[in-house]
C-alpha cells in the first residue's frame, strides 16, 4: 500500500513523468464518434462530489484493489483486498466521502414537488429508445427504466436528485411552470443524456 502511495505522489508531483505527459495521462479521450469517455492514458477519469477524481483498480488470482486520487485535495486512498467477492472501488469512494466531506442529501419534497417531477421520460441509449418512470410511493420519488430495478431519488435541491445505489449519478430535472419539461441523466463526468416527458 505505502509503494502505491509513494508511486500516486510521485506521479502527480511531476517526478515521473513531465507535466505536459501527466497533462495527457489525465485529459479524457475523445472518440472518432465525437463523444468523451472518461478514460486518459492508462488512467480512468471521474469526480465524486464536485471533486476531480483520477482512479484505477485491477485484480489477479483472488487479490483486488483500487486507488483513487484527488488532485485538488492531493487525497489519496488505496484498498487492497485478497477476497474477489471484495468491492474496493466501493470501499475507496466511501472512504473518499468521508475525508472529503461529501454527503448525500435527502431533502423532504411536498407533494407539489413530486406531481411536477412524476412522468414518464424516454431517451436513447445507442439505437434503443429507453423508457423512465418517475413516480410517488409512500411520500417518496421512485424511478425504473423499463425492465431495470426500482431505485428511490434523493433530492439533492436545485432539481437535482441522486439514484439510490449510484451515488456518481444525477438525475436533473429540466424546470417548468407546473411539470418538468424533461430531464438530464448525468452518468459520471462526461457521459449526459436527455430525456423528454411523454407524459
Amino acid at each position: 500500500m505505502g509503494d502505491l502511495l509513494q508511486w500516486t505522489t510521485l506521479l502527480h508531483g511531476g517526478k515521473v513523468v513531465s507535466p505536459a505527459s501527466l497533462r495527457r495521462m489525465t485529459t479524457p479521450t475523445v472518440l472518432a464518434s465525437g463523444d468523451t469517455v472518461g478514460y486518459g492514458y492508462g488512467l480512468q477519469l471521474a469526480e465524486l462530489g464536485s471533486h476531480e477524481q483520477v482512479f484505477h483498480s485491477g485484480g489477479a488470482n483472488g487479490f483486488v484493489s483500487a486507488l483513487a486520487h484527488y488532485p485538488k485535495t492531493g487525497l489519496t486512498v488505496v484498498v487492497l483486498t485478497n477476497s474477489v467477492k471484495a468491492n474496493p472501488a466501493a470501499i475507496t469512494k466511501a472512504l473518499a466521502r468521508t475525508a472529503l466531506g461529501i454527503n448525500v442529501r435527502d431533502l423532504p419534497l411536498t407533494p407539489e414537488n413530486i406531481a411536477r417531477y412524476a412522468g414518464t421520460y424516454t431517451y436513447k441509449s445507442g439505437a434503443k429508445t429507453r423508457v423512465l418512470k418517475v413516480y410517488e410511493e409512500s411520500g417518496k420519488l421512485h424511478a425504473q427504466v423499463t425492465g431495470g430495478p426500482v431505485f428511490r431519488l434523493r433530492s439533492q435541491g436545485s432539481n437535482v436528485f441522486i439514484p439510490s445505489g449510484n451515488d456518481d449519478n444525477q438525475i436533473i430535472f429540466t424546470p417548468a411552470t407546473d411539470r418538468a419539461a424533461g430531464l438530464t441523466i448525468r452518468e459520471g463526468r462526461w457521459e449526459v443524456t436527455e430525456a423528454k416527458r411523454q407524459e
